[in-house]
């Protein structure tokens, strides 16, 4: 029985843990639909398989942008990070995306966008109060020598000289202009990273994509914190852990505003957070919520081979804590490839 229940476990474990590939994925339904309509030039390639995010969408990652559906208002859309297309009542329409419809969720009056309604919660009243996101909508203008400025800056990137060759090279020009203008802060800090000063932007597509995407996300919520981590040392390079530092911060970001500050302030990633600390992030922040089970997880070798496992088991074990300590009990680990070929497992941990 014991034998049969390792390959077992090890199987669940992949299974839990393993994400898609590019190579797997697919558009269905709305979302092939919408891509029909648009054009495959410029919503792209998959990234992903289609999702559901925190606040109830479904989100499907592109080589060109976004494709979202909206729960609000039961819209399928697209936005490449400048422009937005939406299969609306009257077929496919197109705005920027600092405008919206009449018959949008979140429309005000003169076609720009609605404040969205806040609700006051214990964790929100704890939590330091983040830097308000200027409303792209009623932005002013900028200055037009720092316009000009901006605009040099971008045209000067290796990866522009040579041309906008792909969907990543465009979205990342549009977001950059973008940024130019609505957050410079953000603008001028990225604008000084390494691989977005060199044409590795064109060597690591998927990931570059990812990350833009990912710092886009954050400087909607806060852009103060956006640029905080925007100058930690996992930024430097175009890495996976990279992408997954980003996926973890936004996540806990979002369902936990006082943990992701705590998380934040500790000693461990006083130095900001290093690439190779991207399996550590969950549990660093689940310690001071549940130390048995931080430690329980960081016990587990095939963490640190299948890393982003960590913040699959973090959220398992603050969503279900009885089905997470189950799913430990039976989940056996691994300490080298050899290992693996010859089924030598380690003990159970519980």
């Amino acid at each position: 029985m014991k034998r049969l229940a390792l390959p077992i476990a090890l199987a669940m474990c992949m299974l839990l843990t393993t994400p898609v590939s590019a190579t797997e994925c697919q558009f269905v339904l709305g979302f092939k639909t919408l891509r029909d309509l648009i054009g495959h030039e410029i919503v792209g390639e998959c990234l992903e398989n289609e999702h559901h995010g925190a606040n109830g969408d479904a989100l499907q990652q592109t080589t060109g942008g976004l494709l979202v559906w909206r729960k609000a208002d039961n819209w399928t859309a697209f936005t490449d990070g400048y422009r937005t297309w939406i299969n609306g009542p009257n077929g496919l329409v197109q705005r920027l995306n600092t405008e919206r419809f009449s018959w949008e969720a979140d429309y005000a009056p003169g076609g720009g966008i609605a404040a969205p309604k806040s609700a006051t919660t214990p964790a929100t009243m704890a939590t330091p109060a983040p830097r308000p996101v200027t409303n792209p909508a009623t932005a002013p203008t900028p200055d037009p020598e720092a316009q000009s400025r901006a605009e040099q800056a971008i045209a000067a990137l290796p990866w522009v000289q040579n041309g906008l060759g792909d969907g990543l090279e465009k979205l990342a020009f549009n977001l950059l202009s973008k940024w130019a203008v609505q957050s410079p802060a953000v603008f001028r800090q990225l604008t000084q990273i390494p691989w977005m000063r060199s044409n590795q932007i064109s060597l690591h597509q998927v990931n570059a994509h990812r990350l833009l995407r990912h710092i886009d996300s954050m400087v909607q919520r806060d852009e103060a914190t956006a640029l905080r981590l925007i100058q930690m040392p996992f930024m430097q390079r175009i890495e996976y852990g990279a992408d997954g530092a980003w996926r973890t911060l936004l996540d806990i970001f979002d369902s936990d505003r006082e943990g992701f500050y705590r998380l934040l302030s500790s000693p461990e990633i006083a130095d900001g957070i290093r690439t190779d600390q991207f399996p550590e992030i969950p549990l660093i922040y689940l310690r001071p919520l549940d130390p048995r089970a931080a430690a329980a997880i960081g016990e587990m070798a095939c963490i640190h081979r299948v890393p982003w496992g960590s913040d699959d088991l973090r959220r398992l074990a603050q969503l279900s804590p009885p089905v997470f300590w189950a799913w430990i009990c039976v989940l056996y680990t691994y300490t080298s490839p050899r290992d693996v070929e010859e089924w030598g497992f380690g003990g159970v941990v519980c």
